[in-house]
């Protein structure tokens, strides 16, 4: 043992690393201490090895969760997609529990009947392994995603029985799939990742299957009496995202009516370009 200068001393050394060691209990003897300093050294050091975070590399990621949106494209009915990645990049789902169907029963489940339902059970659902990426969907457009690095994709459909069109793209409803959308990618993600491994997120959006509804609100399609102004946008819808595109994992939910609000902004702006 340690002549009780040197563990003054020691203690000392303790004291003035107050956020390197949680102070839970305190070390009975030089050796404890000793171990208690290794420990946090380590933390510190892997929490720094993974504390990068690269906010374009996490914005490449989420666009290429979107799909194709374009007129050569084949969609079923009208739909709301967000996609959600997570950073600091790291995997997140090992390769055999991606694969485990108890995963995506459970995943099912919370898209039939969790708080941020968007499934009906009235329809099929399928799910398949593709790679890295896990895809449960359901007939006429209901669908989401979540690869090994925690990247998530939800489609909302906006047509309530899957084979009528909407007239106008109504901005209430795409708020509801968009606030539909980051809610179960939250959902999903404290699934995965209990730990929150993945402390960044970049929201996106885009609309599918939209070409001539206007853009309106639900009080200007009750007023309407039929003549409408149909959209001659852009071929391609860009991809709508923040800026900077990063945002705590926090906001998912702890932002959440902001992140719903500003989406739905940029995205109205993005699809009432060029008309």
């Amino acid at each position: 043992m340690a002549p009780p200068r040197r563990l003054g001393n020691l203690r000392h050394t303790r004291s003035s690393w107050p956020r390197a060691i949680p102070d839970r209990s305190s070390p009975s003897s030089p050796d404890e201490l000793r171990e208690a300093v290794t420990r946090a050294l380590h933390q510190w050091e892997m929490s720094r090895a993974q504390a990068a975070v690269d906010p374009a590399e996490l914005l490449e990621r989420a666009t290429s969760l979107l799909p194709r949106n374009d007129r050569q494209s084949h969609h079923q009915g009208i739909s709301v997609t967000v996609g959600v990645s997570g950073g600091p990049r790291q995997s997140v789902l090992r390769p055999a529990r991606l694969e485990d169907p108890l995963l995506a029963e459970r995943l099912q489940e919370l898209a039939l009947f969790g708080p941020s339902k968007f499934f009906t059970a009235r329809r099929a659902t399928d799910h398949r392994v593709t790679g890295p990426t896990l895809e449960v969907s359901q007939e006429r457009g209901a669908s989401f995603s979540l690869d090994e690095l925690g990247a998530v994709r939800v489609t909302v459909p906006l047509d309530s029985d899957g084979r009528s069109v909407p007239h106008a793209l109504v901005e209430e409803d795409v708020a509801a799939a968009i606030r539909t959308g980051l809610q179960f990618a939250s959902t999903i993600l404290e699934q995965v990742d209990p730990t929150r491994a993945l402390r960044q997120v970049v929201p996106v959006v885009t609309i599918q299957g939209a070409n001539y509804q206007p853009w309106m609100k639900r009080r200007e399609v009750e007023r309407s009496t039929g003549g409408m102004t149909m959209r001659m946008g852009n071929e391609t819808l860009p991809v709508t995202h923040l800026t900077p595109p990063e945002r705590s994992r926090a906001a998912l939910t702890q932002e959440l009516d902001g992140l719903v609000e500003d989406l739905t902004a940029l995205l109205r702006r993005a699809y009432r370009t060029d008309w």
